[in-house]
């Protein structure tokens, strides 16, 4: 499972562009959107030379856990390819993945755990807390275990069976 994706490219709004937005969704969301006026924007990139084109570069990040992920892109251009066009180049569709015992995480490093694989335990800082390292054995020293997951102890407890002071073995 993954955590976090990204999208990056050069988008080209080549030609007479007069107020015309381009889209660029991941999953159905907005993700970007930018509308331009050839009266306003670059120089001559290709095609018409009369009106004047941009290059931007695109850079999102956005978290993402699905299994699969679904990038459209689109414009509300009303002229032919010959007056209004755009285009890309360098596309890279990128993920960051959960470690490799977790199922399901917040964030690509080890203690950004949500959710461990089987037989392993979540072991958090807080009792709070909902991240942690999954580890492949039960509860260590200065841990108790709720559930499936594994909190430190009181901080004056070598051994405890739970998160008060009071509960220091």
């Amino acid at each position: 499972p993954h955590c976090h994706c990204g999208v990056e490219m050069k988008l080209f709004m080549l030609d007479s562009w007069d107020n015309e937005t381009f889209e660029l969704k991941v999953d159905g969301a907005h993700n970007y959107k930018q509308t331009e006026d050839h009266t306003r924007i670059g120089g001559h990139i290709c095609a018409n030379s009369s009106f004047r084109d941009t290059a931007t570069v695109v850079d999102l990040d956005f978290p993402h856990t699905n299994t699969n992920v679904r990038v459209e892109m689109s414009s509300n251009v009303n002229e032919g390819i010959w007056n209004e066009s755009w285009g890309f180049r360098n596309f890279k569709l990128y993920c960051k993945m959960c470690s490799s015992s977790c199922t399901s995480c917040i964030g690509s490093g080890e203690d950004d755990c949500t959710v461990c694989s089987p037989n392993f335990y979540l072991h958090t800082a807080l009792p709070s807390s909902s991240t942690g390292k999954c580890l492949g054995t039960k509860c260590a020293l200065n841990y108790y275990e709720a559930g499936s997951k594994c909190h430190r102890c009181h901080a004056s407890c070598g051994i405890c069976s739970g998160g008060s002071l009071n509960d220091c073995t």
